[in-house]
């Protein structure tokens, strides 16, 4: 059985999205970002002291990315193709730091660094045009529903907090609404990291 160490954060809904799409069951430990992931106990686990990380046979795997290609490749489901290799990797390496930056400058850093903030901006702009002409022909980012979407729906699905438009990319957000109606996409958003349980999961127990 597979453990997934977490919080409701989009790195951990991505590994979630991936294990309540396979169906398999598993066992969730909370890791609040109070600072528990730094806490002796965690960082013997993964010594970069993030989360999400997945535990099996003895194993511990961090890296949202690399725990959707291990499982996918393990069970041999969500084609691995160049194209979903490719996004998965624009995911990892650009979208998700720009968003996770833009964030951070915007809401949580005691002083606004104006440059910062419009330099993260400018590239989450810049990536939602990318992203909306590619989805004008596809239903998904590599044909098919893959980890590469899995990977980016878990950032994406709360861009109108964004002040993002529904108008303004009417390509994103039919994807966003054609994948939310997944049962395993139902499930994951409906999932929450408690810091007082810990739980065992069989889609849905």
């Amino acid at each position: 059985m597979f453990t997934l160490y977490g919080w409701n954060t989009p790195n951990s809904l991505k590994v979630l999205i991936m294990l309540f799409e396979l169906d398999v069951k598993f066992s969730s430990k909370a890791v609040p970002l109070d600072g528990s992931q730094f806490n002796a106990e965690f960082s013997q686990i993964n010594r970069n002291q993030k989360t999400p990380v997945l535990a099996f046979d003895n194993h511990y795997l961090a890296e949202s990315g690399a725990i959707l290609l291990y499982l996918s490749q393990r069970f041999n489901l969500f084609n691995q193709n160049p194209e979903v290799m490719q996004w998965l990797m624009w995911q990892m390496s650009a979208q998700g730091p720009v968003t996770g930056n833009l964030i951070y400058f915007n809401y949580k850093a005691e002083n606004k660094e104006t440059l910062a903030i419009k330099r993260f901006n400018d590239e989450f702009n810049r990536q939602l045009i990318l992203i909306e002409s590619h989805l004008k022909n596809q239903s998904y980012l590599a044909v098919n529903y893959s980890i590469a979407d899995m990977a980016l729906f878990s950032w994406y699905h709360k861009l109108e907090q964004f002040g993002i438009k529904p108008e303004k990319y009417p390509n994103i957000f039919a994807w966003i609404k054609r994948v939310s109606k997944r049962p395993a996409i139902i499930k994951a958003l409906e999932f929450e990291f408690s810091k007082t349980s810990q739980r065992d999961i069989k889609n849905e127990q």
